[in-house]
């Protein structure tokens, strides 16, 4: 198997799993708190595969987009 076959096959297998889950999820509430542990997993998989040997994956820049994402997803749901 080659590197673009192995890819697809990982893309393939991450995509049935996260898949799997949504149509479990039991209710909207579900199916959103799902929804952020994928997005915290997609950063946090980002992260560390471009951070440098030695440096902190936390201070990523895709923790501080996914951050101001949902920052302004809550501002415009302020009541």
């Amino acid at each position: 198997m080659n590197a673009a076959q192995r890819a697809a096959r990982t893309r393939a297998n991450h995509a049935a799993f996260w898949n799997a889950r949504q149509a479990a999820a039991k209710s909207q509430r579900e199916f959103a708190q799902l929804m952020v542990e994928y997005a915290k997993t997609m950063a946090k998989k980002k992260a560390d595969r471009d951070s440098p040997e030695g440096a902190n994956a936390d201070d990523h820049p895709v923790w501080r987009e996914l951050s101001e994402l949902l920052h302004t997803w809550a501002q415009r749901h302020i009541t």
